[in-house]
């Protein structure tokens, strides 16, 4: 992905202070801000909650609830009698 962002919060304990300021950022201005001074790692992950895929746990449900009906009727069947 080819993204163009400013990180606005920072939070760093120890090491040199941080001599930016923050907010400031044109996207297609310019390759690097005129105050960063380091390269930043950002992880980009996939959003959660999206995932619409109901199939595996409504078939497991049903294949549960046929194999406990078949275990209780060929136990009244064979079993009670």
């Amino acid at each position: 992905l080819d993204n163009e962002a400013e990180t606005i919060e920072i939070t760093k304990t120890g090491g040199s202070p941080l001599d930016t300021t923050p907010g400031n950022y044109v996207p297609g201005k310019d390759k690097q801000e005129n105050d960063d001074s380091m390269a930043e790692t950002t992880l980009v992950t996939p959003n959660t909650g999206d995932n619409l895929d109901y199939i595996t746990p409504v078939m497991i449900i049903v294949v549960g609830l046929i194999t406990l009906g078949t275990g209780i009727i060929f136990i009244k069947k064979k079993i009670i009698r």
